[in-house]
């Protein structure tokens, strides 16, 4: 890379990209060497290292990140040859709305070691069979001379990429989105698409040239038809710097930073209004699905008009519309809104023959039934997006249920600083996010909880009252257990049978409970013997309930007997991991199967993991 860039000067801000898939030797001394320079030089953003290479995109001034390139070129670490550095420019961090920085994790230098650079797919194939890199003006003039070889163009992004930008090629060359949620999902199209791509020259794009190498690489695995496989050097970023005008590039370029999409000269605008197809291609607001949490696009005038990020139960994104007209609901999860005496209705019709096989565990061939317990101050709708990666990843193997715990908790009132610009249409954006809270529920609520919801229930519906959120604010939840037990009964009788249960936070509190009195039968009743049948527990970040009848009934010397996974962070900062590691300890040894991860208050959804999980599901399968 040349540097200056000529669009910066020294006493700039930009954002620094490169990556190197190259063996890494010492991968720990990589990690603990990047993290010692990026903190010196007050970088922010993400490094992740792996033993098959570098990945890297950080932010700071000008200076800053002339001193990183020129520290990586002279250690003997990172002797690799000819790393494509690349420099733009970007906002100074102060310039930077805390909830954007945020969400695109560039509020803080992230430095990981990680088990593969990217994830394509469980057995990636080799980075030497990758296809031959083009020169930007190579790829232009590609797309133009297609006169001796049928061209197809593949765009390997992500829709929420695509959407706001893409290559529109001249009329000779058969173009394709495939329309990702994300990377790994590309495998499944190239093996659906393989007809036809069989015996084509084809041309593949992403935004910095990373995804392409492996992407590449897995369709010539397929063999000596598909050996003529191409990859923009440089990505759409260099494209750009070549074409100014946008050249074939239409509209902007999503980047996975906090300046969201850097565009060309060319004012045209590519993305839509997801609601009323506006032209619209700004993700300022950080709009998501309310099924899978993709990035969506919701334009100011709708924003207005009552759809703000608040409420953003009501999006829906293209994908998981068309889905639910495919197969007549949401492929991510059924959700349940449960109020009290009200009637459930049914999750599914089955057979009394399926019923019954479910119910003893003889059905094969199927996949499992999680009832999913969301945890405190949550509703069903949210924690099936924070789900989202994991049902994905699950989908072939169990479907999940989300139900709405009984105690609709008051609202809170926060204060919120702005220490941005607060002018302009962006203004209007950032007011949204303030507008129309959505109801929060649990399962057990402290003394202090249950007042104000009687105040509340005597008030004006939807006060919102200062609420301070203390870190052992769960301790203190010791109340509304016989409102809770007797919804799930409920829920068990109209919604099941479920194979298994799974609880997160407060909801693995609850879980370990209903284990308890499923496994030890401490009421003796035949009713819950009947309904609430399940034969494995998954607790996830969770602790011990604070509730007397649960200490009492969970605290059997013998263990309780039930399989349980127990997932947790070594890093969680809201349930530490020993509360999780006591929860743990209370069933038996030889039904609980453990994974600690180095992660915070989450499940986390990488191969390592995802294979764990698959592996603990199989066994109620067979």
């Amino acid at each position: 890379m040349a540097l200056p860039h000529p669009d910066l000067h020294h006493d700039d801000w930009g954002v620094l990209l490169y990556y190197k898939f190259v063996v890494i030797a010492e991968p720990a001394r990589v990690v603990d060497y990047l993290n010692r320079l990026c903190t010196s030089l007050s970088l922010r953003g993400r490094v992740r290292i792996a033993p098959d290479g570098v990945n890297i995109t950080v932010t700071g001034t000008l200076p800053a990140l002339y001193s990183h390139v020129s520290a990586i070129r002279a250690h003997p670490l990172f002797a690799f040859p000819s790393v494509d550095f690349k420099l733009s420019p970007a906002p100074p961090f102060d310039a930077v709305p805390p909830h954007l920085a945020l969400d695109c994790g560039f509020a803080s230098l992230s430095v990981r070691l990680v088990p593969h650079l990217i994830t394509i797919a469980p057995n990636p194939p080799p980075i030497t069979n990758a296809g031959p890199h083009v020169s930007p003006h190579q790829f232009h003039s590609l797309l133009e001379h297609t006169e001796l070889k049928s061209t197809v163009l593949i765009d390997a992004r992500n829709i929420y990429e695509t959407r706001i930008g893409k290559f529109c090629p001249p009329s000779e060359v058969q173009f394709f989105d495939p329309l990702l949620r994300q990377y790994s999902d590309l495998p499944g199209w190239l093996d659906a698409h393989q007809e036809q791509l069989r015996n084509k020259r084809v041309l593949m794009y992403c935004t910095g040239g990373v995804r392409c190498e492996l992407a590449s690489s897995y369709l010539r695995s397929k063999g000596k038809d598909f050996e003529d496989v191409m990859q923009l050097s440089g990505g759409i970023h260099r494209y750009l710097e070549d074409f100014t005008d946008g050249g074939y590039f239409k509209g902007k370029n999503f980047v996975f930073d906090h300046r969201m999409a850097v565009a060309s000269s060319s004012e045209e605008i590519v993305g839509r209004c997801l609601l009323c197809k506006a032209p619209f291609d700004d993700y300022f607001a950080r709009n998501r699905c309310s099924l899978c949490r993709l990035l969506v696009l919701i334009c100011p005038t709708c924003q207005g008009a009552g759809n703000s990020p608040a409420s953003s139960a009501k999006y829906v994104c293209e994908l998981c519309e068309v889905n639910q007209k495919a197969f007549g609901g949401s492929e991510t999860g059924e959700v349940y809104s449960i109020k009290s005496g009200a009637p459930i209705t049914k999750a599914m019709t089955s057979p009394t023959d399926l019923k019954t096989s479910l119910l003893h565990g003889l059905a094969t061939k199927r996949k499992l039934r999680l009832l999913c317990l969301h945890g405190f101050r949550q509703n069903a709708s949210c924690f099936q997006g924070r789900l989202g990666s994991l049902k994905k990843k699950l989908k072939h193997i169990a479907d999940f249920v989300f139900v709405d715990a009984p105690h609709s908790l008051p609202f809170i009132q926060q204060e919120r600083t702005e220490d941005w610009s607060d002018v302009g249409p962006k203004r209007d954006l950032k007011r949204a996010f303030c507008q129309k809270p959505t109801r929060k529920n649990a399962w057990l609520i402290s003394p202090g909880d249950a007042r104000a919801m009687k105040e509340e229930e005597s008030g004006v519906e939807g006060e919102r009252r200062n609420t301070r959120f203390e870190p052992w604010q769960y301790e203190t939840q010791t109340e509304g257990w016989e409102k809770s037990w007797e919804c799930l009964q409920r829920v068990f009788q109209d919604l099941g049978p479920f194979d298994g249960v799974l609880g997160f936070s407060q909801g693995a509190a609850v879980v370990a409970a209903l284990c308890s009195l499923r496994h030890t039968r401490p009421l003796n009743n035949d009713v819950i013997d009947a309904a609430v049948h399940f034969r494995f527990a998954v607790l996830c970040s969770g602790y011990s309930s604070p509730v007397p009848l649960h200490a009492k009934i969970t605290s059997s010397e013998a263990g309780i007997r039930c399989p349980s996974l127990h997932i947790y962070g070594g890093q969680d900062r809201q349930i530490g991991s020993e509360m999780s590691e006591q929860l743990a300890s209370l069933f038996h040894r030889d039904d609980r199967v453990i994974i600690k991860h180095d992660y915070g208050h989450i499940i986390p959804t990488k191969p390592e993991y995802i294979e764990q999980y698959v592996h603990f599901l199989r066994g109620f399968l067979e």
